[in-house]
């Protein structure tokens, strides 16, 4: 069942006699369903809905729903043995919404403007991944570029000890040289016209992020307008017991259409402490009308509404706390994240399963809101900037877990995001996110290290003695709130194993001396990596 269907309670359905625009569209579906060779009874148990309805669908006296009109074609294309052609699909959806704009054209400007966006939001995936293979392109050609120069120094290396060994000038070396020189111009040519492209790919992205958000700014506006029109129904006149009674009598006569919609106007008409016992009751007696529920009630109620639900989402049905997050991240933006987290910062979340404890509601939100894919580091760092200091919590254990990764973040995260929290003065999440990097293995051996080296000096030492001296932050491997190790403990350990395996104890001399500056080195005495090299530095 779709959006639509659920959302305006009778809109679908056609109020005086049959109109044309309805029953042209049964009469198409009619046609496709007879290729099936099953009754109209069958098929409506296939589907999941009552007979009545799936016979007004056909007959054209109710507007079928875009979810069953799917549902039919591929039916319809399975039992042919090949997929249904992708023009008829589109006829098919083209000729539905013409129907919705004869009967509702509030309705059909709300589904127009979500075709819109789906739309949008392909045209913006094609133009990231556009983006993502020029930069992989353009870094193949900077490490020729590299490769080359190298080609050349160990060349003229070559010629010049020849020279020295023989006292003779070499002859052709100047062409060879020319020919390098040569080859290495037109990679930069190629490299020139790259960053170009990638300039304008970018620029083409970003434009096409924009429209996505316009639009998808204009559907939850259409959507919260068309909820307060239909206010005052006969939902939110039951009480909220005899409500429930309703319902559970239409799910016993497996009248699940007719439920969904009842249920959908209450997630919007009723207040935000009945809608709370209506989940309550959901949740024990239909998990995925529960759900559906939460969908609703994040998309139609105001963002103040939906906060004040999700803490009793939290409170008394931690197992549906992620649904609920999924659900609510699209409304989450970084010029809002801020009230999000003070909202929800004290607001506990245990583990329903009881893996990792407790964390924060506003940990889940924070974490989901840098989003399940490869965010580029910028728009997490401005996500991270955004939470204002009054707003910042320490059960911080999904967001490190979704930032901490290596390669997680798009433009690498390791060492600018922690310096980044660094500088925000986000001590507790900077120092969780240290410890956790030098808790993960690579196959770049010495990534922490280089990462380190690659910063100037003043950024380097600057970590480091924040490392060395933070106090009020401790980390455990699994558990991010539990005080176990102090942060310098694991940085030490971590920094003494890449400069084993690589001989190379610069970073080790400077650690070891803030550590010395900022009184830590009790702590480090009892490192076990390394331990006999340790006392090479501790036993002076």
């Amino acid at each position: 069942m779709d959006d639509m269907a659920r959302m305006q309670g009778t809109s679908a359905e056609v109020a005086r006699g049959v109109h044309p625009e309805v029953a042209a569209l049964g009469n198409v579906l009619t046609e496709m369903f007879n290729r099936l060779g099953v009754s109209q009874a069958a098929y409506a148990r296939r589907v999941h809905l009552d007979k009545s309805v799936v016979s007004r669908y056909f007959s054209g006296k109710r507007l079928a729903t875009q979810e069953f009109i799917d549902r039919l074609i591929q039916e319809v294309g399975e039992a042919a043995g090949a997929p249904v052609q992708e023009h008829v699909k589109e006829f098919m959806r083209r000729r539905r919404l013409s129907a919705l704009q004869a009967i509702d054209p509030a309705e059909y400007e709300l589904e127009s403007l979500r075709g819109d966006l789906a739309l949008s939001r392909r045209e913006c995936e094609r133009a990231l991944r556009q983006v993502d293979g020029l930069h992989l392109l353009l870094e193949k050609k900077e490490q020729e570029v590299r490769n080359l120069s190298s080609d050349i120094t160990r060349l003229q290396l070559d010629w010049a000890y020849e020279r020295r060994s023989t006292g003779q000038e070499i002859v052709g070396s100047h062409g060879g040289e020319q020919k390098f020189e040569s080859t290495a111009q037109s990679l930069m040519q190629e490299i020139e016209e790259l960053k170009h492209q990638l300039g304008s790919a970018r620029q083409l992205h970003e434009e096409a992020e924009s429209r996505c958000e316009a639009l998808k700014m204009s559907v939850l506006s259409l959507e919260e307008e068309l909820a307060i029109q239909q206010s005052g129904s006969a939902a939110r006149e039951v009480l909220i017991g005899d409500f429930i009674d309703q319902i559970s009598v239409l799910l016993d006569e497996q009248q699940d259409v007719e439920a969904s919609k009842d249920l959908s106007e209450a997630s919007w008409s009723r207040s935000v402490e009945e809608v709370s016992k209506l989940l309550n009751w959901l949740q024990m007696r239909d998990l995925s009308l529960s759900t559906r529920f939460i969908s609703d009630v994040t998309r139609f109620r105001s963002f103040e509404e939906v906060l004040s639900f999700g803490a009793f989402v939290a409170r008394s049905n931690p197992s549906l706390v992620a649904r609920f997050i999924e659900e609510f991240s699209p409304r989450v933006n970084h010029q809002n994240i801020s009230k999000v987290c003070a909202e929800w910062r004290n607001v506990g979340v245990s583990d329903p399963w009881g893996d990792t404890g407790e964390t924060s509601l506003a940990d889940y939100a924070l974490a989901r809101a840098i989003f399940s894919g490869t965010p580029d580091r910028e728009a997490v760092i401005r996500l991270l900037e955004s939470v204002d200091s009054k707003s910042r919590f320490s059960t911080t254990l999904l967001t490190l877990d979704r930032i901490s990764t290596p390669a997680a973040v798009r433009g690498g995260n390791w060492p600018v995001i922690p310096m980044s929290l660094i500088h925000m003065g986000w001590d507790d999440l900077a120092a969780g996110l240290i410890a956790r990097y030098c808790q993960y293995s690579t196959h770049e051996e010495y990534w922490l290290s280089e990462g380190l080296r690659r910063m100037d000096e003043e950024s380097t030492l600057r970590l480091l003695n924040f490392s060395a001296s933070v106090k009020n932050r401790f980390v455990n491997k699994g558990i991010a709130t539990r005080p176990v190790e102090p942060v310098c403990l694991p940085l030490g350990d971590r920094l003494m194993r890449e400069a084993v395996s690589s001989q190379n104890f610069s970073l080790v001399e400077k650690f070891i001396q803030s550590v010395s500056e900022h009184g830590s080195m009790d702590v480090l005495r009892t490192a076990e990596t390394g331990e006999m090299l340790w006392e090479r530095y501790l036993g002076r």
